[in-house]
């Protein structure tokens, strides 16, 4: 029998501007309201209402300031191999963005995700629930995690190219790669993500190779070189200009833009 531990529930209501720094968990957010102006993965983006928004580690999500209420489901990876890809597969992030958040535009899916939430909650006050109680209506929540996602990405192969990612090897960063690990020629992948109205697969892998090189600037004291080893780039020059040409400024530059907005946001919270 499958059980996942170490689930959380919490409801966040803000009046001023929070930031969620995902660390070791999973996390899934229910959100029921429009908010504009939010910052996930360093990107600035509107979330519409009845959106559910999948975290993985190391995600950064900034809420901003004004009233506003989200629902915080957070776990740990189940440990059981059989579920495992369940889970990397409802958490890879969509294949054009940086981040993974899906519209529910079905009324019954809606009302479904309501009512596990509201289960979720529950169990959190009463003592007979078991962990299994938790672990089911979690599921269930992944469940439609899924639903919403594959309404909006059906293609499984360009599923599948998404979860190779791992950019420790020089190799992972060129199309050949995924290709071979794919059984597809790179040209049939170009061919089936410009089908499906994606970037090509080189802009997909080159974006986010600069996202990894983000996180790492933000969540560690490693220098831009010693990053850009960990990413598989031998030469530091060459990784600078790549970062460059990628994210529109240089990584220091990157570093103390946001260094300086995460002030902002905590100058924020400190002034209400």
């Amino acid at each position: 029998m499958i059980l996942i531990r170490d689930i959380e529930y919490q409801e966040i209501v803000t009046k001023s501007a929070i930031q969620i720094e995902n660390g070791t968990d999973y996390q899934i957010l229910w959100n029921k309201h429009t908010i504009e102006n939010c910052w996930f993965n360093y990107k600035q983006i509107k979330i519409p209402s009845n959106t559910l928004i999948a975290l993985n580690p190391n995600d950064v999500f900034h809420l901003p300031d004004g009233a506003q209420k989200l629902y915080r489901i957070s776990f740990n990876q189940p440990k059981e191999e059989s579920i495992k890809s369940f889970f990397n597969t409802a958490f890879c992030n969509q294949v054009n963005e940086f981040y993974s958040l899906f519209k529910i535009k079905n009324k019954e899916i809606v009302n479904e995700v309501d009512h596990i939430v509201r289960q979720i909650k529950l169990s959190f006050f009463n003592t007979k629930n078991t962990p299994y109680f938790k672990t089911h209506y979690l599921l269930n929540l992944v469940i439609c995690l899924l639903h919403a996602k594959f309404l909006d990405t059906v293609d499984l192969k360009v599923t599948q190219f998404k979860k190779l990612f791992s950019f420790e090897e020089k190799e992972t960063h060129f199309v050949k790669y995924y290709g071979n690990q794919l059984n597809t020629p790179p040209k049939e992948l170009l061919r089936q993500f410009t089908k499906k109205g994606y970037n090509k697969p080189s802009a997909i892998i080159n974006n986010f190779i600069v996202l990894e090189a983000q996180k790492k600037l933000m969540a560690s004291s490693l220098s831009v070189k010693e990053i850009g080893f960990e990413l598989g780039f031998d030469d530091p020059a060459y990784f600078s200009r790549f970062f460059k040409k990628y994210a529109g400024i240089s990584a220091m530059e990157f570093k103390k833009n946001h260094k300086q907005l995460l002030i902002n946001i905590n100058n924020e919270s400190i002034g209400k």
